[in-house]
Parts: C-alpha cells; structure tokens; sequence
C-alpha cells in the first residue's frame, strides 16, 4: 500500500535522469537508478544526485541505493533528507549478495540500521541464488529475485522464472511482498573479435512470458533489467541503451508495459482460499487464485513453445459460469470442476471464474 491504496510497481533499473519522462510515458511507474542516491546538494556530482526529486516530477516513483548510503555519514543525511519524500518507496539495502561483509547477519545489522533511520519505507533485498533465499529473506521488507533464462540459443527454456520466484515466496511464508527482476539485456562487444555470443533481448511472447509467469508464481512487483546499460565497459564488453540501440524492443517492452499496468489493481488483489490442483508439465498454474468481488481470477501460462492442453481441477465451483479471459483470449470451459482449454506457444491467460452460477447470483 501507498498513502492507504494498492501500490503494484511496474519498473525499469538503470534509468538516466534525461531518459525519466520517456520512460514514465512508456507506461513504467518505478525506477531505479545505477548510480548512488544523493540530495541535490550534495558536492560530488553524479546521476544520482537529485535523481528520487527528479523522478517524482516525471511521475515516477524510485528507491534510493548505491554503495555511497552505506557509509554512515552519507547515510543519516540521506534518509533524513529523503524520508518525506513521497518518490521514494523503499530502500535498497543488497543485490545479489554473498561477499565479504554480505552475510545474512552482516545484512541483517544493516537492515535494523536503515530502519531506524527511517522507519517509514520498507527494505528492499534481491537474492539470485535459490539456495541462500532462506538465510537473507528475514533481512528485508521486500524481498526480490532475478532469474535470467535467456542466452544465445534460440529456445532457452524459461520456467527458472516461476522456480525462483516460487522459491522467493516460500522463503518469507507468503508474510512479505515478492518483487521479480525480469531478464531484457544484452551485450556488445567492445573488442575485436568479438567474444562469445551474448545473451539475446528476449522475444515479446518471452517477455510476456516470463511477467505472467512470476505474477502466477506469487510475485507482487515487476522490475525490467536494465534499461540502460551503458555506464558499463569493462574493455570486452559493454551494456547497451535499449530505446537508442534496440528501439523496436522498446516498442515491445512499452506494449508488454501497457497491458501488464492496465490490470495493476489486480495484480494487488488478496488471494482467494480456493487451491486449483493441476500436475501438468511445462505449465504454471497459479496455486493461489486473486479474490475478485464475486469471482476468482487464475493465471495459467504455457511454458512450452508448442501449442498444449490445459486441464485444472477448481473443486467447489459452479459449472453454470461464463468464464473469461482477462488478458484477451479465448475462453475455456468448465465442467464438472475442471476448467479445460488450449494455450498457443508461450500463451499467458488469466481466467475470471464466477464463484456463483447465473442463477443464484440474480436478485
């Protein structure tokens, strides 16, 4: 929640201040940048200077990180200067951490520091090994992860998506939001010859994939990785900028963005008590349905790149129910409990269930 109504951050790393207002008209609402959060006064310049007070005047929320507010001087004049601001949604205290002086207990001082510094804003963790996720959770707020399936070969399986984020969910006990860092990167090379094939930008259907995938797995916040890459060189290679570089990726992503931000308020919704049984292979079944006002609504997404039957015991539902696809497709059908369809490659629906028959719901 923020200022009292569901808050469902829909967010790209890696934003330059020059790049905010053409981003927030892409349809994101949360940003983060690469450099470290500082006030407008401060006497060191960098993109992260004044940049929480430029996102809120594009519209945009943001959190405040970067090794600079780990230093306790920096730290107290950072918080205290930002604790107010209504930009800032969380702070972030680790990613992907496991070094030196990032040990669960070494983060969980952290993490208490931070909150009585500001006791406000949550705290904001991202985990990529599955193995650690248990030990780090309870040092946050909000506890994130990145599961990045895309390489060079053409048809990488994508349910480490759905793993991870399930994987997240399980390590705070359903009591803490789950944010998902989602894979849109790549690489160039800086020399010549050129190094190994980088990792690919993912396809639309994969991108769309992969978003309905976490959102079916528990999560609560999208997050897009990385809008632009290229304070990065490390002489073989370098990040790139997606809207100069791969401007028809944009595209793509501006429209994955827009129909995933026009069903924000669901993806807030609490979870139904209903528990669909579906043992199917290469397809994620939502386990915990969202409650609507009379209805259930139930992710299904096909992990396979070839059409596929679904079949998904709903015990206790009406069979007398016009079911529907929120995301646009066709419908399926229910009968005798179980809802039965067919997904196309890679398809993503989202089913809402009537909870009563026509009959019974009349006045």
């Amino acid at each position: 929640l923020r200022s009292g109504r569901p808050f469902f951050p829909l967010g790209l790393y890696h934003v330059r201040q020059q790049d905010l207002a053409r981003v927030a008209a892409g349809g994101f609402n949360f940003v983060a940048s690469h450099a470290s959060t500082f006030p407008p006064d401060w006497p060191q310049p960098g993109d992260g200077v004044g940049y929480l007070e430029a996102a809120g005047q594009a519209g945009l929320t943001s959190v405040g990180l970067g090794a600079g507010i780990h230093r306790p001087e920096a730290a107290a004049k950072v918080f205290g200067h930002y604790r107010a601001n209504p930009a800032v949604v969380t702070w972030y205290l680790a990613d992907e951490p496991g070094g030196p002086g990032e040990q669960p207990e070494d983060l969980r001082r952290g993490y208490e520091q931070w909150a009585a510094l500001d006791p406000t804003h949550p705290i904001f963790l991202l985990q990529n090994k599955p193995g650690e996720f248990y030990r780090y959770a309870p040092a946050c707020d909000i506890f994130a992860t990145d599961p990045y399936p895309i390489r060079a070969d053409a048809a990488p399986p994508l349910g480490q998506v759905a793993e991870y984020t399930r994987g997240a969910v399980d390590a705070v006990f359903g009591q803490k939001p789950v944010w998902v860092a989602l894979q849109c990167y790549t690489v160039h090379s800086a020399t010549e010859p050129a190094r190994e094939l980088p990792p690919r930008l993912p396809t639309l259907d994969e991108l769309r994939n992969m978003s309905y995938q976490a959102l079916a797995a528990g999560a609560r916040g999208l997050l897009y990785y990385a809008f632009d890459d290229t304070y990065f060189n490390n002489g073989q290679i370098r990040g790139v900028h997606l809207a100069r570089e791969y401007p028809d990726f944009w595209a793509q992503l501006q429209t994955l963005a827009a129909e995933v931000g026009a069903h924000r308020e669901l993806w807030c919704a609490p979870y139904a008590t209903a528990r669909p049984r579906a043992d199917l292979p290469d397809l994620v079944v939502q386990s915990r349905p969202y409650q609507l006002d009379g209805a259930l609504a139930l992710l299904v997404v096909n992990l396979q790149r070839a059409p596929r039957e679904a079949q998904v015991a709903l015990p206790g539902l009406p069979d007398q129910v016009a079911v529907t696809d929120l995301l646009g497709g066709s419908p399926g059908g229910l009968a005798g409990g179980v809802l039965t369809d067919r997904l196309g490659p890679l398809q993503a629906k989202c089913y809402r269930i009537p909870t009563k028959a026509a009959a019974e719901s009349r006045p």
